[in-house]
This record gives structure tokens, sequence and C-alpha cells, in this order.
């Protein structure tokens, strides 16, 4: 499945929204195109999930790593997916700005 890209002319009633039950413990991450094309999704979750106990740094994290990657010679998940979809050969990562927000949803004990 390819994801639907916006821009200024997309028009809305094309996107897919779905709910996805979250609880307490759970780690999610929104990302830019910046980091899904240059970052594996399994490199994605282990990330976001050992880095530290700081969610800032686990965002920054994710934000370098898919900088360095997008200079890389080695095909990312841009290139693969060029390549299986479109039959594009694509080497290397790809240049583009890179951000992420991690959330983590932490429980919260009230004392009296």
């Amino acid at each position: 499945m390819q994801p639907y890209y916006l821009s200024h002319d997309s028009e809305l009633e094309n996107l897919n929204v779905h709910t996805i039950p979250i609880k307490f413990g759970d780690v999610v991450v929104i990302a830019t195109d910046g980091i899904t094309n240059n970052v594996p999704i399994d490199w994605i979750q282990r990330s976001a999930l050992i880095y530290d106990n700081e969610i800032k740094n686990r965002a920054k994290a994710l934000s370098e790593l898919a900088s360095k990657l997008s200079l890389s010679i080695n095909p990312g998940p841009f290139a693969t997916k060029a390549l299986t979809y479109y039959g594009i050969e694509y080497r290397g990562g790809r240049s583009d700005e890179s951000t992420a927000v991690v959330l983590a949803l932490l429980s919260r004990t009230i004392n009296n």
C-alpha cells in the first residue's frame, strides 16, 4: 500500500482515516516522509522504544538517523518502493526534511 501524499491541490475526501486503539505504555511515532523514506520501519520501532527515557531524545534520534541515511549510497525504503512499485532504480537515500513526534502514554499515580 502506498501512502497518500497531500499537496495544496489534494482532495481530502481521498484520505483514509483509521482509528487505532492505544493504551498506557504505548509509544506513538508520527513522522514525515523524510524519515519513512530513509529509515526502515523496524529501525523506527526500535529507535523509538530503546533510545532512552526522554521523549525529546527519541524524536531527535530518529530525525538525525534519517538525515544520515539520506546521504547513504545503499538503497533505503524509498529506493525499494520505487523499484517494487514503479520499476524505477533509485540509488541511496532520499534527501528531505525529517521531522518526528514521539508520544508515550504513561500511567500516572495520584497520591492523596
